[in-house]
């Protein structure tokens, strides 16, 4: 049973030898496939890491707001969302005439929440400056995912996503400063 596993091969006196060069061949040739089965491995795990998550924020009057944002500096785009900005089923979502049930806004990383006395919602950059405030209209740079291939890319890679009550589509929002938050708005 062991010969045909370990090559034996027969010298000019008819003796049983080690092959050591087929030994070395078949060593070379599982050693290129654990390799080749481990960067398989890697290259899968990469694509599946969740660059992004969908945090729970309590609201002022207890409910709850869905905020997705992504974790990578990718570029987002640069067409521009022009809408309303409503908070629908616990998402902050852009109303316009080209989304018949409204976009939701994946946001910057860095984006933040903040409430003004009324508990109305106010979204900002990582420079302290307002990207959206709810029930305002808004100006968003950044980029649509609509195609299915995309938005299944973009679903996989944010933890959370979709989020069964707010599926899409979705605006990959750019890190905009137009103005700082004051608080007497």
């Amino acid at each position: 049973m062991l010969s045909k596993i370990i090559p034996y091969k027969t010298n000019n006196s008819g003796e049983r030898m080690l092959d050591w060069k087929a030994i070395v061949i078949r060593t070379a040739c599982l050693i290129i496939i654990i390799l080749t089965a481990c960067l398989i491995f890697v290259l899968v795990s990469l694509n599946s890491i969740k660059t992004g998550a969908v945090d729970e924020i309590k609201l002022p009057d207890g409910t709850t707001l869905l905020f997705p944002r992504r974790n990578t500096n990718d570029p987002s785009g640069d067409a521009l969302l022009l809408g309303d900005l409503t908070l629908q089923n616990g998402c902050l979502i852009v109303n316009n005439e080209h989304y018949e049930f409204g976009v939701l806004v994946i946001w910057p990383r860095n984006a933040t929440i903040r409430f003004d006395d009324d508990g109305m919602i106010g979204v900002l950059n990582s420079r302290g400056y307002v990207i959206a405030l709810e029930g305002e209209a808004v100006s968003l740079g950044g980029g649509a995912e609509t195609h299915r291939d995309s938005v299944k890319r973009l679903e996989r890679s944010i933890q959370g996503l979709p989020i069964q009550d707010c599926p899409g589509p979705y605006w990959i929002a750019s890190d905009d400063d137009p103005r700082p938050m004051d608080d007497s708005e």
